[in-house]
């Protein structure tokens, strides 16, 4: 926890939660409680979600963002909160493939 222009700012990480593995079961229960991810939605001001640039140019058209990244994101809309979208690790795409990569994320 830190301040900002006297304001107290608090960072919540949700420990990457589609972080390069496949979970088993439906990606609506990190939205359970318990899970903590739906607990600091709702503790929070704005809400960023970071996308994977690199993570891009390994799946389809329609699946970056995935589904669940969407659905994450409109969770976040729908609780009233400001949402910020990321793109992570963007120094890693070639410059003639950035606009692509953007187009299509």
């Amino acid at each position: 926890e830190w301040s900002f222009k006297g304001q107290p700012v608090k960072l919540i990480d949700t420990c990457g939660v589609i972080k390069g593995w496949n979970y088993p079961g439906s990606y609506t229960d990190f939205l359970e409680p318990g899970m903590g991810t739906r607990k600091a939605i709702r503790k929070s001001h704005v809400v960023i979600l970071c996308i994977d640039a690199q993570r891009y140019r390994k799946m389809t058209y329609y699946s970056c963002p995935s589904l669940f990244e969407i659905k994450l994101g409109s969770f976040v809309v729908d609780e009233g909160k400001a949402l910020v979208i990321a793109i992570n690790k963007w120094d890693l795409i070639n410059e003639d493939e950035q606009p692509k990569v953007r187009e299509g994320i």
